[in-house]
């Protein structure tokens, strides 16, 4: 059960007594969307496994969830907790360094592979090992070889930040997933769940791709908390352990094919 809404008196730590003084969680997300992660309708109603989340630590809070929509990158998040315009960040968010002298974050409530799209026909000689990291920063020295989602670490893990390099960027998974099926390009590189929750969209694209995930790599997926609220980055670690919120990815898949996410 939800905990009840708790008055001023009770002691609660700065961050989450204002929280509760104002009676709104403030959720910065990405205006647009991360499937089925997030999921934007065309009448704007927000869905998806991080919708739910973040209504229910609200809800725990015993307070409203208030979505704002901070842009289009995960990049615009940081930016919006940063500055304290919102409480906590989500939508397929990914630790990084360069975010985390920004940001606070909780521990993790999704740990994936990261794995790799590869076309059956085109990438015959990749296909007996996945491709190590190493592997695909060499392919990444090639046109029209690598593809990558243009939000997210995918770059800085390459460590290719000029954007001027031969590595494409897509928009999104789903049009990242659909180049490398068309032959548009050999291999692409996205995070676990994204890959599976496009075949499973798309089972017919298993015939001219191979999934694969990459040695030794993993990609963890956290709630920003914003600076001035360590007590509250500290709840929701407990949140996340004791309510048992670390995501089961295959779970994760049947719920969204069983949901408009």
């Amino acid at each position: 059960m939800p905990w009840r809404p708790v008055a001023a008196d009770d002691g609660l730590l700065p961050s989450i007594q204002q929280i509760v003084d104002r009676g709104v969680l403030t959720i910065a997300v990405v205006d647009g969307a991360r499937p089925p992660m997030i999921k934007r309708g065309a009448d704007g109603k927000l869905s998806g496994f991080d919708v739910d989340l973040a209504s229910d630590i609200a809800a725990e809070l015993g307070v409203e969830p208030k979505f704002v929509a901070a842009g289009p990158r995960r990049e615009d998040i940081i930016l919006t907790v940063a500055a304290g315009r919102a409480d906590i960040g989500l939508s397929y968010l990914s630790e990084s360094i360069d975010a985390g002298k920004r940001v606070l974050f909780s521990q993790p409530y999704m740990i994936e592979a990261l794995t790799v799209f590869i076309n059956r026909v085109k990438g015959v000689r990749l296909q007996e090992d996945c491709p190590r990291m190493s592997d695909l920063r060499v392919l990444a020295e090639t046109e029209n070889t690598l593809g990558i989602p243009s939000d997210g670490p995918f770059r800085t893990l390459l460590r290719k930040p000029d954007p001027n390099s031969a590595v494409r960027q897509f928009d999104s998974s789903e049009s990242l997933a659909a180049a490398v099926q068309s032959g548009e390009i050999v291999v692409s590189l996205q995070g676990e769940a994204a890959a599976k929750f496009y075949l499973s969209r798309n089972p017919a694209a298993a015939i001219k791709l191979q999934n694969c995930n990459v040695p030794a790599r993993q990609h963890r997926v956290s709630i920003a908390v914003r600076p001035d609220a360590t007590d509250l980055a500290r709840c929701l670690d407990l949140y996340i352990v004791q309510r048992g919120a670390i995501i089961d990815l295959d779970s994760l898949i049947y719920r969204a094919d069983r949901s408009t996410y």
